[in-house]
């Protein structure tokens, strides 16, 4: 944590928390490896999400002293390798890319205590012949649906919230290479393709359902964008 001056640049250091776990996939789950960090809707709690320890760490922030609490942490499945969240609207729901099952998981969040507990989850890609890794993920203002960015398969694949369950809508590419961020914009969203360098701008049909991207454009080792 770092306090921010009056133009918003990072000053002191406030604090530091470090992880403890580990996971059963050789190679990648040794030790821990922080990899989100986001606030509840509410505002009330801090997540974190560890791909290394299959764990989201939760915290309470102490605005004051610049402090990170430890107050809880949702063991998720093992091998999973949890890299990002995205709350619905709501907050009654939080959908995790599990970037080493290559899966999506929807999860109920507990707004009291700040923990996720399992409900449901589904493959990313129906790609089955090369390996794949889920990156962004981000849910609809509408709360029905969610997207997900799979770096090995190339795709972005697009799942209807239906109650707890997440029914596949079918993916189209991602436009370039490796895409690993994924940003609502007007009309669209926009998939970093890090490896090819390109900005792609997928079209958003009514039912949630994805249109291949007519706009791309080049921007060197992209991992993600924003929109202002």
């Amino acid at each position: 944590m770092h306090r921010l001056d009056g133009d918003g640049r990072l000053v002191d250091l406030t604090d530091v928390v470090e992880h403890k776990g580990s996971g059963p996939v050789a190679g990648r789950q040794e030790g821990t490896h922080a990899h989100q960090v986001i606030t509840d809707p509410a505002g009330r709690y801090v997540l974190a999400t560890d791909l290394g320890a299959d764990t989201v760490f939760t915290y309470q922030l102490d605005a004051e002293a610049g402090r990170l609490k430890a107050v809880g942490a949702s063991q998720l499945r093992p091998g999973s390798g949890p890299r990002h969240l995205a709350f619905t609207p709501s907050g009654e729901l939080v959908l995790s890319a599990d970037e080493l099952s290559s899966t999506v998981t929807c999860h109920r969040y507990d707004a009291e205590t700040g923990t996720l507990h399992e409900l449901s989850r589904v493959p990313a890609t129906a790609v089955t012949d090369t390996p794949n890794q889920p990156g962004g993920i981000v849910t609809s203002e509408c709360g029905r649906y969610v997207w997900v960015t799979n770096r090995g398969a190339d795709t972005v694949a697009a799942f209807r919230i239906a109650g707890t369950e997440l029914e596949p809508l079918g993916e189209v590419p991602s436009g370039g290479n490796w895409p690993r961020g994924l940003t609502p914009a007007p009309g669209c969203l926009l998939v970093a393709n890090q490896h090819s360098g390109t900005v792609a701008a997928l079209g958003v049909s009514e039912d949630g359902s994805l249109v291949e991207a007519e706009v791309v454009v080049a921007v060197a080792s992209v991992v993600c964008a924003l929109t202002v």
